[in-house]
Formats: structure tokens, C-alpha cells, sequence
């Protein structure tokens, strides 16, 4: 599965995921040992971000945040972390499998 990665630096690193446990490879890429938090905010697109972010100080992702508002056409609460950012299937869920 390919993906996108957007660091807080506004870095942006395309990703191949693995078909199998591609959850576990994104919160890897989030740097998160718990759940990824997902949210659409376009309908062909997950932000996976990362669930604790802003309360262990990762710093705003701006970028993100950007993409995030024009795709929703309003401005949003700010994204703490880097974001992966994955299509969705036809069923509206990300694809991913595994734990």
C-alpha cells in the first residue's frame, strides 16, 4: 500500500507499507506505541495521526493541518506529530491489516 508521510518539519516521505500489518508500520512511522488516531477529511483519503500528539508535546504539524482544513473547507483543531496519510477503500476504511 503506498502512503504518504508528512513530518512536522513539513518533510513529506513517500511510503510502501506492507499489505500485511500495515497498522503496526504506521504507528511506527508515527512513532507511536499505542493506537493511531484516523480521521477523513477528504473522501478518498486517512489521516492516521498520532493518539497522544499534543499531550506528550510533539510538535504542531502545519502542513498536515493545512491539508486537513482545505480539504474539510474550514479550519481545524491542530495536528501534533507527523501524519500518514492513506487512500481509502470502497468500503470507507483505510486497507490496512493486521494489528
Amino acid at each position: 500500500m503506498q502512503a504518504l508521510r508528512i513530518a512536522s518539519d513539513t518533510t513529506v516521505t513517500e511510503l510502501t507499507l506492507p499489505d500485511l500489518d500495515a497498522r503496526r508500520a504506521i504507528r511506527e512511522h508515527l512513532g507511536s506505541t499505542g493506537a493511531a488516531g484516523q480521521a477523513m477529511y477528504h473522501r478518498r483519503a486517512l489521516l492516521h495521526i498520532h493518539g497522544s500528539g499534543q499531550s506528550i508535546g510533539l510538535q504542531q504539524n502545519l502542513a498536515a493541518w493545512a491539508l486537513a482544513s482545505a480539504w474539510r473547507g474550514m479550519t481545524l483543531y491542530p495536528l501534533h506529530g507527523p501524519v500518514v496519510i492513506t487512500g481509502r477503500t470502497h468500503d470507507g476504511g483505510s486497507g490496512t491489516t493486521g494489528r
